[in-house]
């Protein structure tokens, strides 16, 4: 009988949830998150004691750190790190090493003397240490190594690269010499190690990137020069791979070339032993194209198969960094409070989940249900911390959105963890793109076609070998040869015509459009955090995850990336949310040939979606609900306990930042500083991202949230107001009489005047005429806080 009344009593639940959720259609989701929308659930690890233990050990990771630095200091330090290396590298007589060839014709800017040395000081004064010359450089693209060797009057990449194969060719280089240059090495390659993927990297660690980077590049020019006319992709993709290989011979000249091998550059090799992929010709052109130099500068195309070295290096480092502190068990038990009811599954693996995330002091975790069971029809879900920001609201309402567009994506709502009784704080609740997600919502099971793109994957060809099946259990030989032809067929296309049956064109214009919308960069703008899946229609589709960076959070991290407190120039905010599309976006292939190139698809969608959703009128309802759903458990996670410590955080070395006012702040109309850059109000971005969209695009808009005297309040307490350089302290060695110390003021909040209750007064785009996206025969309009990329 209590069975029975269970059973009806968490049918009467069922519906009444139902009735009462009306932001999102029924069927949009799996079960779990429709069951979830009025009661956040409660899930209970229990796991040995001993592995908790473990667990808060390997969760403590540095936390992340202001992007500020000196400038002057780095350069000073770069300069004096190139003498002790080019000293070192060079310390041979060229004229007694190569007697049979004129040394100066063959190494022009060694200033190779009569008494057959290299004149370092020469050298010296040929590469551009100034600082003033970099302030519109890209520091958050650009490698500066690269920048300061090869673009100069003399190419030190090819200098380098040339006389470091010709010496280990020799058979006169004593061992001596060879253990020396060998020891070099490996204080080159010790010096790319970095902290974690925002950090500034200095000139020191920048050298070894370049020699490699340079190498491939020129080596790949070489072998499309030579295999143009070939018409088979199989040859040429060998080569590319033959050339990055690691090589076997232990002198300098390999050691400094070779590249780590990896689990995605041997699918990449299997891929391309397996089959001839379509049209060499493009891929050549490719190749040739991503190393030509216009304007002084390498250009990181989208197109580029090279991926910025200064990229990947953070983006390995930080893998290496979770690899030694990952934590994963499957010893644990998990219980579920949900509708009344407790489910129980004795069969889970749990672990700390993220890279960027795992730097936060509260860190997210991955369950995974097995023995083929399932929690309403889920079976893998995360817990994500979501502290990158405040609100517990980005990553929610980016999912909402999604569905009340009937768009494909990550379903979302919240829960709280008990730890072996524990309580580790709220959590952002979500599930994940894995082969039972498909089967859930597609209906195919064990699907071979669903991919992981994490890293410099841009949908092109370079993308081949950056993003990884996620069937691992069966043979995907087959599948990965028709991912390598997608991408060849992604590559080649014109048009969005050229792509209509292979891949849905209108959905990723419509995620383009929803990310610029909510001010969102982290994902294939930046080559990572989605997924490409083949469905049974025979069309690939993008799916992205990880939405915590969205409504205008740390976009100087891309704008500007480094602050430097001797270059005040560089350091000016940006009225990010009247930024055009074409000064918001990455030139990347597919997003030149799908919006920019013709941008009528993107703009209806972008209409659509401001009239459907983005819009206040719509949304700040939608977030004073969730707000209200969650603000006892948002106090709670932002109150520490008699010890003075706070829910979750069990990251020793990660920063704690936020306070229950921020939360309140935040979710609202005030700007606040996050752990590294600041973060809009939601509201406020929703408010000014609207109001620019409907004067660009002439849409009948609410006239209410268009007047220039709507009101609202501010937190000055908590409000961001500018980036503060006091704190910063150079090296006490060091005192240049350039360096100063100084409170960076912002542009005033897209005009907003501060009172007790305050307005946006004098909005309008950054440039007089319309901000619609230009077509391919428009000028770039892009200004001063957007340089060409360089590696």
């Amino acid at each position: 009988m209590s069975k029975l009344i269970t059973i009806l009593l968490f049918f009467v639940y069922v519906f009444s949830v139902s009735a009462l959720n009306t932001f999102i259609e029924n069927g949009q989701r799996p079960e779990l998150f429709e069951l979830t929308d009025n009661e956040i659930v409660t899930f209970k690890i229990t796991i040995p004691d001993e592995e908790f233990t473990l667990l808060k050990e390997k969760a403590n990771v540095q936390g992340l750190t202001p992007p500020i630095s000196n400038f002057t200091l780095e350069m000073e330090l770069g300069k004096q790190s190139y003498r002790v290396y080019f000293e070192e590298m060079l310390n041979q007589n060229f004229t007694k090493l190569f007697p049979n060839i004129d040394v100066n014709a063959e190494f022009p800017g060694f200033f190779i003397g009569s008494d057959g040395y290299a004149n370092i000081d020469k050298i010296m004064e040929n590469l551009d240490f100034d600082p003033k010359n970099y302030k519109n450089f890209d520091f958050v693209w650009g490698n500066l190594g690269y920048q300061i060797l090869a673009l100069g009057k003399y190419d030190y990449v090819q200098l380098l690269v040339k006389y470091l194969g010709m010496l280990e060719n020799l058979n006169t280089v004593d061992k001596e010499t060879l253990k020396s240059t060998e020891t070099l090495a490996t204080k080159i390659i010790e010096s790319t190690k970095v902290k974690q993927d925002t950090e500034i990297k200095s000139i020191e660690n920048n050298l070894i990137e370049s020699i490699i980077s340079k190498s491939k590049v020129n080596s790949m020019k070489t072998i499309a020069n030579n295999d143009i006319s070939q018409k088979s992709t199989k040859n040429l993709a060998s080569k590319i791979i033959k050339s990055t290989k690691v090589q076997q011979d232990k002198s300098f000249g390999n050691k400094i070339l070779e590249s780590k091998p990896n689990k995605e550059v041997n699918s990449m090799k299997t891929i391309v032993n397996e089959t001839p992929v379509k049209s060499t010709k493009i891929l050549a052109s490719k190749i040739i194209e991503s190393t030509k130099v216009e304007d002084n500068e390498i250009k990181l195309d989208d197109d580029n198969i090279m991926e910025s070295t200064n990229k990947n290096q953070n983006q390995e480092d930080m893998s290496t960094v979770i690899e030694t502190n990952d934590f994963k068990t499957k010893n644990g038990k998990l219980t579920v409070d949900i509708a009344g009811i407790q489910k129980s599954f004795d069969e889970i693996t749990f672990s700390l989940s993220g890279q960027y995330s795992r730097s936060l002091v509260k860190p997210n975790f991955n369950i995974k249900i097995r023995g083929k069971k399932d929690l309403f029809g889920s079976s893998q879900l995360k817990l994500r911390s979501d502290l990158t920001e405040p609100t517990f609201l980005r990553s929610k309402l980016t999912s909402d959105i999604h569905k009340k567009l009937g768009i494909a994506g990550i379903s979302a709502n919240y829960a709280t963890l008990y730890i072996n009784g524990e309580y580790m704080g709220l959590f952002v609740l979500t599930d994940a793109y894995k082969l039972s997600w498909i089967k859930q919502v597609y209906g195919e099971k064990d699907t071979k076609f669903l991919y992981k793109c994490n890293g410099v994957a841009y949908l092109d060809v370079g993308s081949v070998d950056k993003c990884t099946n996620e069937n691992d259990e069966d043979d995907v030989t087959e599948s990965n040869l028709e991912w390598a032809d997608f991408l060849v067929a992604m590559t080649n296309a014109q048009s969005a015509e050229d792509i209509e049956d292979i891949f849905e064109v209108d959905h990723f214009i419509k995620e383009m459009a929803i990310e610029y919308l909510l001010g969102s960069w982290d994902h294939i703008q930046l080559g990572h955090n989605y997924y490409l899946y083949k469905q049974p229609n025979g069309k690939w589709i993008y799916l992205t995850y990880d939405h915590d960076h969205t409504f205008g959070i740390n976009l100087d991290r891309i704008f500007i990336g480094y602050f430097f407190v001797d270059l005040p120039e560089r350091n000016v905010m940006k009225d990010y949310p009247n930024f055009s599309f074409s000064d918001w976006t990455q030139k990347h292939q597919i997003i030149q040939k799908l919006i920019l190139n013709d941008p009528a698809r993107f703009n209806q969608a972008l209409k659509e979606i401001v009239s459907e959703v983005f819009n206040p009128a719509i949304l700040f309802p939608r977030i004073d609900e969730l707000k209200e759903f969650i603000r006892s458990y948002a106090e709670k996670d932002y109150t520490a306990d008699e010890e003075g410590k706070y829910p979750g955080r069990i990251n020793a070395l990660g920063i704690n930042p936020y306070t229950f006012e921020h939360w309140e702040a935040n979710s609202e109309f005030t700007s606040v500083t996050t752990l590294q850059y600041n973060a809009y109000g939601i509201k406020y971005w929703i408010l000014s991202k609207y109001r620019n969209v409907c004067k660009t695009y002439d849409l009948e808009c609410d006239p209410l949230y268009l007047d220039e005297n709507y009101e609202f309040s501010i937190d000055e307490n908590v409000q961001f107001t500018g980036y503060d350089f006091s704190s910063y302290q150079a090296p006490v060695e060091y005192n240049p009489t350039t360096a100063t110390t100084t409170l960076i003021e912002t542009e005033p909040t897209p005009s907003i005047t501060i009172t007790e209750s305050s307005s946006i007064e004098n909005e309008s785009p950054t440039s007089e005429s319309n901000n619609e996206i230009e077509t391919e025969n428009d000028k770039d309009s892009r200004t001063d806080y957007e340089t060409e990329n360089i590696y």
